[in-house]
């Protein structure tokens, strides 16, 4: 069976939607801003930032209603449990759904469009967490929001797989930030400790973002860049290969354009699809003509 057909016999089921916003079951509020210097502006309401803003509603609704919710759940109870927790803030927190949709419901999550200069590894930073002064905003790529916004360039014959994969990309990288602004919120500058089955950052403490795009998605999203095409003012358009990486099942699969967008349509639903490995095609990696890119955060923990 490809993924296709997988994707197919999901939708025969009738999958339960997530219901629509009502009174009591409200969706959470997002304000937009575009930085540039110094200074931000609202874009909220800017219909050129409408496709970002999409995206950006359809990852809140999964985590405050949808399966992912119960992992994330999961994710913090384990968290809590640790030494390190407790004693961090002085007891075990008993938590429960209803802790997530408050730090998403309680007041309006900021996200910021704005510039974000590449790692010290020459990596693509797609989003991170910035905390200020009792708050933490979500800032996004220009870049990549651009590129969503933006028509597809007609000069690349395969644009339309590449904004696919760009879309999803930035679907991603909000959800996993968000886990990092919930993590802030309850856990408040704690350092994740490494758990086991938890994803682990460079430092080696546990990723909280990371393990939840495992457990959800079943991997972690890669991209892969011509070595020629790493510093191209159009690199995101010159993306070469969207790639599933898990760091148990090897080798890596390739995520074509209906296979993302599959999954992008699906989290509407209260359970989503997800692909299985095994019939993902397997990547082509060249690591002597390709740079392949990880999801790099810089903000959380």
């Amino acid at each position: 069976m490809d993924a296709h057909l997988s994707y197919q016999v999901y939708l025969a089921t009738n999958p339960e939607a997530i219901p629509p916003p009502m009174p009591d079951h409200p969706d959470p509020s997002i304000r937009l801003w575009f930085e540039q210097g110094n200074r931000q502006h609202e874009v909220t309401q800017s219909p050129y930032c409408q496709p970002v803003c999409e995206l950006v509603s359809l990852a809140l609704r999964q985590l405050c209603y949808g399966q992912a919710a119960e992992h994330l759940l999961l994710i913090l109870k384990q968290i809590a449990g640790t030494s390190i927790a407790v004693s961090h803030l002085g007891e075990r927190k008993q938590l429960a759904e209803a802790d997530i949709r408050g730090c998403l419901l309680d007041e309006p999550l900021d996200f910021v469009l704005k510039r974000l200069p590449d790692n010290s590894n020459g990596n693509i930073v797609w989003g991170e967490v910035v905390k200020g002064a009792g708050k933490s905003e979500i800032a996004i790529n220009i870049e990549l929001a651009a590129a969503i916004c933006d028509p597809a360039p007609p000069t690349f014959t395969d644009s339309n797989a590449v904004s696919t994969g760009l879309r999803f990309l930035l679907f991603v990288t909000i959800f996993h930030e968000v886990v990092h602004v919930i993590t802030n919120k309850i856990f408040v500058q704690l350092i994740t400790p490494p758990l086991p089955s938890f994803e682990q950052d460079d430092d080696g403490h546990g990723e909280a973002g990371d393990t939840l795009e495992m457990r959800f998605f079943g991997f972690i999203t890669l991209v892969s860049l011509g070595l020629g095409d790493v510093n191209a003012s159009d690199r995101l358009w010159r993306i070469q290969e969207f790639t599933a990486y898990n760091r148990i099942n090897r080798p890596s699969r390739i995520l074509d354009a209906q296979t993302m967008e599959a999954i992008l349509s699906s989290v509407k639903n209260m359970e989503p699809w997800g692909p299985l490995w095994n019939i993902l095609p397997e990547t082509n990696f060249d690591p002597s003509t390709q740079r392949r890119m990880r999801r790099n955060n810089r903000g959380g923990a």
